[in-house]
């Protein structure tokens, strides 16, 4: 089966789901929404997840005219929560706030997932994009990423890499530079990135793909230097600092989303309302910038085009995962 096969058809299964069920006894979606509508945060309060959505919410109350509250449910790496939102009635009054983690990397990494992240969901629309940095002690003799392509040649298998853990999207995003660079490095997990930076910086360890919003102040405080962008395009964040795509390394894209989702079999006339109204909210002036604050780029999307890019991303995530034999802790 090829590969664009594979895609077309888990595209079309993951829009599918959302509508396939949509029946006429849902005479009430005229009237949605009529009471209050709950964001499911799958991870602790006071994340950078938590606190997206909790700006999401407060400008969806503003226009959908109701109470949206958000209830976090963390616990599993997100499973506990998406499997709430999953088994919830398809009504438009219970919603994920799922990522990239639960969506596209989990389903490939963790054996006998508690939730159908494919088949399970109505996708609704994306809500950002957040690019991370390759980022390199200041004690290797290289300043860009062709340097560091070269190094790594000459030196196979010597240079090392730390991440926030094995299975998260700086290890897989590491990895994925690696094997489409054609260089060995060595993979040395930590139990969060911040752990990471003081062995970075005495050169304990080579190279590190972090989130921007923690790499870029190392980096502008001269503690590690900011070698590119893992994102198609420049960062708002950090314009001056090329994409891996214009260093050497043409194409590479890598970056942790979130999106917001329904469980399978929302209405269409409901799911388009919550999506108009969710790319209403992320298209203000003020919640771009709440959302820059965080450390991502606001990135709204209609529910077909979100259902595209889920699968795009699935099958990116699942060939990493397969390719380096990678293992869930």
């Amino acid at each position: 089966m090829s590969t664009q096969f594979s895609q077309g058809r888990r595209t079309a299964a993951i829009f599918l789901a959302g509508t396939a069920l949509a029946l006429p006894r849902w005479g009430f979606a005229q009237a949605w929404p009529n009471k209050t509508i709950k964001l499911v945060v799958p991870f602790p309060a006071g994340g950078a997840t938590d606190t997206l959505a909790r700006s999401l919410a407060q400008s969806l109350q503003a226009d959908l005219g109701q109470t949206v509250i958000v209830e976090n449910r963390a616990g599993a790496a997100g499973a506990i929560g998406a499997s709430q939102v999953e088994k919830s009635p398809p009504d438009g009054y219970t919603l994920l706030v799922g990522t990239s983690s639960t969506h596209s990397i989990a389903p490939h990494l963790t054996p006998k997932l508690t939730y159908d992240a494919f088949n399970g969901f109505t996708p609704i629309s994306m809500l950002s994009e957040g690019a991370s940095v390759l980022v390199a002690s200041p004690a290797l003799p290289l300043t860009n990423v062709a340097q560091l392509i070269a190094y790594a040649k000459a030196n196979p298998g010597k240079l090392t890499y730390g991440s926030s853990g094995i299975g998260s999207v700086p290890h897989l995003s590491a990895a994925f530079f690696a094997g489409t660079a054609g260089i060995q490095l060595q993979h040395v997990p930590y139990t969060g990135s911040s752990l990471a930076y003081p062995d970075l910086k005495a050169g304990r360890v080579d190279l590190m793909v972090d989130a921007i919003i923690t790499a870029l102040p190392q980096v502008r405080a001269g503690t590690v230097r900011g070698l590119a962008i893992t994102s198609r395009q420049r960062s708002a964040l950090a314009p001056e600092i090329p994409t891996l795509g214009e260093s050497s390394v043409p194409g590479f894209q890598s970056t942790i989303w979130i999106g917001l989702f329904g469980p399978k079999g929302m209405s269409p006339a409901v799911t388009n309302a919550l999506s108009a109204a969710t790319m209403k909210a992320l298209q203000s002036k003020e919640l771009k910038v709440r959302y820059l604050e965080l450390g991502v780029e606001a990135a709204p999307s209609e529910p077909v085009e979100f259902a595209k890019t889920l699968a795009r991303e699935s099958d990116l995530w699942k060939k990493v995962i397969t390719d380096f034999k990678v293992v869930a802790q």
